[in-house]
């Protein structure tokens, strides 16, 4: 995994230092590292969420969620009058039957990828 990468390559640099005059040169190199390890791990959490992203939109649309959910959005905006129409109450009232229509075995193929990513990050 990316920090066990990072791990042996900190071992590797802290190695190489040792003398009591590099101390503060060593505890500047220790922070440098430390920011670009967690600058690194962001950046591979932020690929990871956007390709489970990718991953979940496209399975929905394969699965016919996508539209269902736009005929569903359009019969409720058709029953309301344009006078009370309100855009977070919208979302109040489709948000849960919208969770509710993703099939199963969607949920738990991307939780399942959510939980290997998780676990390969220990």
């Amino acid at each position: 995994t990316a920090a066990g990468i990072f791990s042996k390559t900190k071992t590797n640099m802290s190695a190489a230092g040792g003398d009591e005059g590099q101390d503060s040169k060593k505890r500047a190199n220790d922070a440098l590292f430390n920011k670009i390890v967690t600058s690194a791990k962001k950046k591979i959490e932020e690929n990871e969420k956007t390709r489970l992203k990718l991953t979940l939109t496209k399975r929905l649309k394969e699965a016919g969620w996508h539209d269902e959910m736009a005929d569903y959005c359009r019969e409720v905006i058709r029953n309301k009058s344009l006078e009370h129409l309100d855009i977070s109450k919208l979302v109040e009232e489709i948000a849960p039957r919208s969770r509710s229509a993703v099939p199963d075995g969607i949920r738990e193929d991307i939780a399942a990828k959510i939980n290997a990513f998780l676990e390969d990050g220990k």
